[in-house]
Parts: C-alpha cells; structure tokens; sequence
C-alpha cells in the first residue's frame, strides 16, 4: 500500500528533527562527558607518576599485529623491585623504543605490577586533548543556545 505523500514529508520532518537533536544536544553532551573522562584519566596517571617510586626497565620485546591500515604495538619491559624481577606490558608505545633499550618507569609500590611509563608529556597531552574537545562541545552548546535554535 502506498503512503500519501504528507506522510512522507512528516517522515522526513521527523528526521531532520532527531538529527538537530542529536547534533544540538546529544553530540556537545558526549563530547563533554569525554572531555571530563580524559582529563580525570590524564590527571590520575600525573598523580601517579608523581608519587610512585621510579625504576630502569629494559624493553624485552615488542609485538607488532597489523590490522588492515592500524598498527597495534605491545611493549613488555623488564625490571626489578627489592631484589625481584618482574615482566610486564608497558601499556604505550614510542617510535623511538627498540627491544634492549632503557626506559624509565613508575611503580606501584603496593603492587610492583603494576607500572606506567614515566612519561609526563603523554599524560598532558591527554589533558590538553580532552580538554580542547570539551571546549568543543560547550561551544556547540553555547552556539544552540545564543542562537536560540529548537531542539
């Protein structure tokens, strides 16, 4: 049975509406909500790095894994605490790191597994990006808002 073709445009009217609202409202709330995500995430792993124990780790070796275009790396790092040897993934990757090489991690001290590359750049680099895209997304806001455009 064919539709009469007001129902047609009331389709598309509805449409482009939930599309606004997406883009008005949704879009700018994720954005922000990430923002906030990364910039908790980014400023955790400074608080962490400031206060753990630092230790030398010599990379052991490094796993690569092609996946159509992406490259994934996984990078294990050997080094003692107190006396103990431990091995773990490191969790980054650098193009500068080559297996033998010294790098210099951070510790748990309660737990020696766990451990974060001594890294301060990659952690404000995370809070700069997370923050410029919250700034995006109040921005979008802000535009709806002073424009005075319907949801």
């Amino acid at each position: 049975m064919k539709r009469p073709p007001g129902a047609i445009r009331k389709d598309k009217k509805m449409n482009a509406g939930i599309k606004r609202i997406f883009i008005n409202l949704i879009l700018p709330l994720l954005l922000i909500v990430g923002c906030v995500f990364t910039i908790i995430v980014g400023a955790t792993n400074l608080g962490k790095l400031k206060a753990y124990p630092k230790a030398e780790a010599e990379i052991t070796r490094i796993n690569t894994t092609f996946a159509g275009e992406d490259t994934e790396y996984e990078v294990f790092v050997k080094y003692t605490v107190d006396g103990k040897e431990y091995e773990r993934e490191l969790g980054s990757y650098q193009s500068s790191f080559r297996e033998g090489k010294k790098i210099e991690i951070a510790y748990n001290p309660e737990n020696p597994n766990e451990i974060l590359q001594n890294s301060k750049t990659s952690n404000v680099i995370v809070i700069v990006v997370g923050a410029v895209v919250g700034l995006v997304g109040v921005g979008m806001l802000l535009r709806r808002f002073f424009r005075g455009s319907a949801v």
